[in-house]
């Protein structure tokens, strides 16, 4: 890839950004994502405004999944009548691979980072193509960023 950032989560914006792909190893988490926007401050952007990319490689470093959570919902029906209750329910570790196939050309509603110590915790909020919402939480030493190609916000 052309452009590398390497714990520049801060200078990225995750609003309205589309999963693409998502590969998970040993100690590694990529999670490639679609209209990234790349902050003016981002040590790769050598413009002044606000630009975005496609193809952005998301790696988490030394990563681990802590939790993945399906979000409770409430079910109405076409007259606005509560219909049933979806609790949350946490997904056992043997059903993330059933389950993170569905992240794909998914929305991502947030993703966030927080410092735990010598650690973080990224926070992936996902609109999936089962119809529910996901929280993915992966605890990791740090994160890179690495893309091909800026594009103008206007395109």
């Amino acid at each position: 890839m052309k452009y590398t950032t390497e714990n520049e989560f801060e200078h990225l914006d995750f609003t309205e950004t589309y999963v693409k792909d998502i590969e998970q190893g040993n100690d590694y988490f990529h999670i490639w994502l679609d209209n990234v926007k790349i902050l003016p401050e981002n040590s790769c952007n050598r413009d002044i405004r606000k630009m975005r990319t496609n193809n952005l490689m998301f790696t988490i470093h030394d990563a681990g999944i802590v939790s993945l959570i399906r979000e409770g919902m409430k079910v109405y029906d076409a007259d606005g009548n509560p219909k049933s209750d979806l609790p949350e329910e946490v997904i056992p570790a043997e059903e993330y691979g059933e389950i993170l196939p569905l992240f794909l050309e998914g929305c991502a509603l947030e993703i966030t980072k927080e410092q735990r110590g010598e650690r973080f915790l990224y926070t992936f909020a996902v609109d999936a193509s089962d119809e529910s919402t996901y929280d993915l939480c992966i605890e990791g030493s740090g994160d890179s960023q690495h893309w091909d190609k800026f594009l103008s916000l206007d395109a």
